[in-house]
């Protein structure tokens, strides 16, 4: 196969410059003669043949000597003053947007003026890259593109991608004249640019004039692909399976084939997906069949033109590799996104992806197979991430593809590609988008090598990296029915219409059961006796929570606490209860894109511990973190864990570390009967995960229960807190990292009641806080006459992650509970 622009000058396509100066001179007894080049200046015979246009502004000359050494360097024109005799080398490059010629000719300088002849090809030597960059993103509708060629000249037109919109195709011709096929924001269009970058306005009128009416109804718009032979330039127009080839007579006159079909070669094929030509064969790409759409098969056929009929025939076909193979991947599809072709063969852009579900990878490869005519022979891959023979996700890797999407220019050594690559790490909260690694990469067609340089285009879509998630304060407070929660920017905005999340309902109960996925997703579990609980899904949005879906928990009528984990690849709700005979359990439901389809894994998640109380749960990529209050009666001494349990079919404990040992009973029987006494109540109110460390927050309530005539009244009620900063997820709980306490005592009488983490928040600096809300309540003199007042506290507390309180807030809500004063009880905490 002839390798038609790749070679130098070919003679009986040139064109010619004409140099020229004059000057004479003698220097120290040498000849000195005048060599000059372009003193007429030149350009091309016919500016409608695409062709570039030779002047200063595009050309330059370089004069040297046998050895190298140079000796005038300049546009054209240029001139020098070189010794009679000597042996020179010029060199005339002409470099448009997109494409560059040069020549080089050697001459011995002769007394007089030196006029030097080049000749020119019309085929360029490098056929210059071009680049497109995302302008707009629109939701739900994909992007708007523009297009750009080397030295930075853009096209006007907008060229639409997403949606509905396919994305653009393109082609090159012998020339190095870009033709684009492509969407506006109503109308296909297709287009050709001359090797300045200069649309040439007539040529989609041209091509749609000849298109036959009785096939191609819509013209234009019924064209889905391209591909242009270089030999002859010849252009085919793909509809579905049928092919039309265009013949150029004359600049902008065509004429137009008949319609010839795909499927004449092979009934199965249905569809095209990728296309190219050289020297009078086809190559394109279809899937395999139509039951294994995943995999890809190459086709190349001979091409006859005579007159308007067009013949295909002898097909030859090759499947294409696969790009990942393990058994988890079998529903993946691998695209073939480009094809090229030249005299050594075709080759063979392929692409396959997963950017969603925690299971996320970019991958690519180049494959080319030399074509004999009647086999595919010599296979040659080259680009695939070797981590694409695991079954894991597949973080960024510089040295090979991530998300090759087509072919973009050439020269004699290199096939240049356009890598719309995918930034992607395995972060301490799971494998996550790190932003866009866009490159070029180069293949050398003689060595067999890729490299890749950085560029600033961003080609086709925009991989945003994964957004530190900040969401609204949540705040509730009892209702009517059950809980109403509303949201605010710091915690301190009270209740209205304009903020709240939902609106109260005699038929739903929310609960102040509820967490937070890594994504910032809301989670609140709903109950209503005699119905069961449900468990409501609040997808974090623009502005803030949008009502998502619902999913009931079986026939359960409480659930104690809740945790979610979206970070492995499948989302997984765990949910804590107690049954009838007292003992407690962890499951599990796990969904992949709609919650209310949430299902018990297969086999199921179980963790049971038997008389011990569930008080909070987290979970993240490294395990399920369960903390417990493990105490035989009320009346019985008390001990507070933290375990934490690896995920899978059988939860192992993978360490556990104990809050609070042995603490004396909360309700103490025997308690005296006409005495004063102390009660307790204390638990872990709730655990959260933040960049791989898991943090807890407990509270604990004082009660001085005081002897009044003949009964026992509440005195004294008060609460303090304490924060827990417990250590890495991804290690064996071994013991708590840090403690930050507030004390039940403090002189400001604030009693603080750490109840729930309540937001995820960032300061200025991008550095993460924990936001808490304090139930806190504070009151003494209950028993008095008159009775002292009962002081709720509430609060919305900020701390950095080493535990330094960084803002106290008065909250907007009254949370859960309330401290009142009842004649007769004293002080009543519900």
């Amino acid at each position: 196969m002839k390798k038609t622009g790749f070679k130098l000058f070919a003679v009986s396509l040139a064109l010619c410059f004409f140099f020229g100066a004059c000057n004479f001179n003698i220097n120290g007894g040498r000849e000195l003669a005048e060599v000059r080049v372009g003193g007429g200046g030149g350009r091309a015979a016919n500016p409608e043949t695409g062709l570039p246009i030779f002047d200063g502004s595009n050309t330059t000359i370089t004069i040297s000597d046998a050895s190298g050494r140079l000796i005038a360097e300049g546009p054209l024109p240029l001139s020098a003053e070189v010794v009679v005799g000597v042996e020179i080398v010029v060199k005339a490059t002409v470099q448009t947007a997109s494409g560059t010629w040069s020549r080089t000719k050697t001459h011995t300088v002769k007394a007089g003026i030196n006029d030097i002849d080049l000749e020119l090809s019309k085929t360029p030597n490098v056929i210059g890259n071009f680049f497109f960059d995302v302008i707009e993103t629109i939701p739900l509708s994909g992007v708007k593109l523009r297009l750009k060629f080397r030295n930075g000249k853009t096209f006007p037109d907008t060229i639409r991608m997403g949606g509905n919109y396919p994305k653009p195709v393109t082609a090159r011709d012998s020339l190095g004249r870009l033709y684009l096929l492509y969407h506006d924001d109503s109308v296909k269009k297709f287009t050709r640019f001359d090797v300045d970058g200069n649309e040439d306005t007539g040529f989609q009128t041209a091509v749609a004039a000849q298109l036959p009416s009785s096939s191609l109804p819509n013209g234009i718009s019924d064209i889905d692909n391209i591909a242009i032979d270089q030999d002859d330039n010849y252009i085919f127009l793909f509809n579905g399976v049928n092919v039309y080839c265009l013949k150029e007579n004359a600049y902008n006159h065509f004429t137009c084939s008949n319609r010839s079909s795909l499927s004449t070669l092979d009934p199965s094929i249905s569809t095209v997906s990728a296309v190219a030509a050289y020297n009078g064969t086809l190559f394109f790409t279809v899937p395999l069949s139509a039951s294994l759409p995943q995999v890809n098969k190459l086709f190349a056929c001979k091409v006859e033109l005579s007159g308007s009929i067009l013949t295909l025939s002898n097909k030859i076909e090759k499947q294409l590799p696969k790009v990942r193979q393990d058994n988890a991947f079998d529903n993946n599809h691998t695209e073939c996104t480009g094809l090229f072709a030249d005299e050594d063969g075709v080759y063979c852009l392929l692409n396959e992806q997963k950017l969603d579900s925690g299971m996320l990878y970019a991958l690519g490869q180049l494959v080319r197979y030399t074509y004999t005519g009647s086999a595919f022979i010599h296979e040659t891959k080259i680009g695939l991430n070797p981590a694409a023979s695991t079954a894991d996700p597949i973080a960024f890797n510089a040295q090979y593809f991530s998300n090759p999407i087509g072919f973009i220019g050439y020269d004699e050594d290199n096939i240049y590609i356009a890598d719309d690559g995918v930034g992607i790490a395995n972060g301490k909260e799971g494998w996550r988008v790190t932003g866009e690694k866009n490159r070029i990469a180069a293949f050398n067609r003689k060595t067999g090598t890729l490299t890749f340089t950085d560029t600033d285009a961003t080609w086709y879509a925009y991989h945003a990296a994964y957004p530190s998630k900040k969401t609204p304060a949540l705040l509730w407070e009892k209702s009517t029915y059950g809980m109403h929660y509303w949201t605010s920017t710091n915690g301190t905005g009270a209740f209205s219409e304009a903020n709240k999340l939902f609106a109260d309902t005699s038929s739903e109960r929310p609960t102040d059961v509820f967490c937070y996925d890594q994504d910032g997703n809301l989670y609140i579990v709903y109950r209503d006796n005699p119905n069961p609980c449900f468990v409501r899904r609040f997808i974090l949005g623009v502005n803030g929570y949008v009502k998502d879906n619902d999913k009931t928990l079986g026939s359960l009528s409480d659930i104690s606490a809740v945790a979610v984990d979206i970070s492995d690849g499948k989302k997984t709700l765990y949910y804590s209860y107690k049954t009838v005979s007292n003992n407690w359990f962890v499951k599990s439901l796990v969904w992949n894109t709609d919650f209310s389809s949430a299902a018990f894994p297969t086999p199921p998640y179980e963790i049971q511990t038997a008389l011990t109380e569930i008080t909070a749960l987290a979970a993240n990529k490294d395990g399920v973190f369960v903390a417990t209050k493990e105490q035989t009666a009320l009346t019985a001494p008390y001990t507070i864990k933290v375990a934490k349990y690896k995920k899978g079919s059988s939860p192992v404990q993978d360490g556990v570390i104990t809050v609070v040992s042995a603490s004396p009973a909360e309700n103490p029987s025997p308690h005296p009967t006409t005495g004063d006494y102390e009660r307790y109540e204390e638990a872990v109110r709730d655990l959260q995960v933040i960049d791989g460390v898991l943090y807890g927050i407990s509270s604990k309530t004082t009660e001085s229960r005081k002897y009044v005539s003949t009964h026992h009244e509440t005195d004294v009620f008060k609460n303090s807190s304490k924060l827990y900063k417990i250590g890495a997820t991804a290690s064996t709980l071994s013991g708590i990292e840090k403690t930050i306490g507030k004390d039940a005592n403090d002189a400001a009488q604030t009693g603080y009641g750490f109840c729930r983490f309540i937001a995820v928040k960032y300061d200025e600096a991008e550095r993460i806080r924990l936001i808490i809300a304090s139930d806190g309540v504070w009151g003494t003199g209950g028993t008095a006459e008159p009775h002292g007042d009962p002081k709720n506290t509430d609060k919305v507390l900020e701390y950095d992650l080493a535990g330094n309180l960084l803002v106290e807030r008065n909250s907007g809500g009254s949370f859960s509970q309330k401290l009142t004063h009842i004649v007769g009880t004293g002080f009543s905490w519900y």
